[in-house]
């Protein structure tokens, strides 16, 4: 996997995050060139384990990692398949960037000339965009100087 660009590291990274079993043939860092977990302050509603956080009550999986000296965030979201299948748990804790509801987060703006946004804190249930912004928030303050 030599020479990739950074959207297909980004893919790689993200294909990492879901975790596969052995016999899926899963993309592991050691399949990326130069990638190495970044040690970040875990954010409170979060567990890391093995390198990865866990909100299990949003069923939200996130990773920090360093390649080359560029630090991606990568998550999934939660997985439908089997057990109970509950859809307003569901839709609470998988909502689309931007929607939002009254009890999760909602993006407010996107500053496109530093890629900074607006978040408007949940006044109730946590989500998984609140997770995927706490992840976020905690590399941005963790990463040292001049990475990105």
């Amino acid at each position: 996997m030599a020479g990739l660009t950074q959207e297909q590291i980004a893919a790689a990274l993200s294909d990492n995050v879901y975790r596969w079993a052995d016999q899926d043939q899963p993309i592991t860092l050691a399949n990326v060139p130069g990638a190495s977990l970044q040690p970040i302050v875990t954010p409170a509603g979060l567990t890391l384990n093995g390198g990865f956080y866990y909100d299990d009550s949003t069923g939200f999986v996130g990773t920090v990692t360093n390649v080359n000296g560029t630090i991606y965030v990568t998550f999934r979201g939660v997985d439908i398949g089997g057990g109970t299948f509950n859809l307003p748990q569901w839709t609470t804790t998988n909502l689309p960037l931007g929607l939002g509801l009254p009890t999760g987060t909602t993006l407010t703006a996107l500053d496109p000339t530093t890629g900074a946004f607006s978040a408007t804190p949940p006044a109730q249930a946590v989500t998984e965009l609140d997770d995927a912004i706490a992840l976020t928030q905690a590399a941005i303050a963790s990463a040292p100087p001049g990475l990105r």
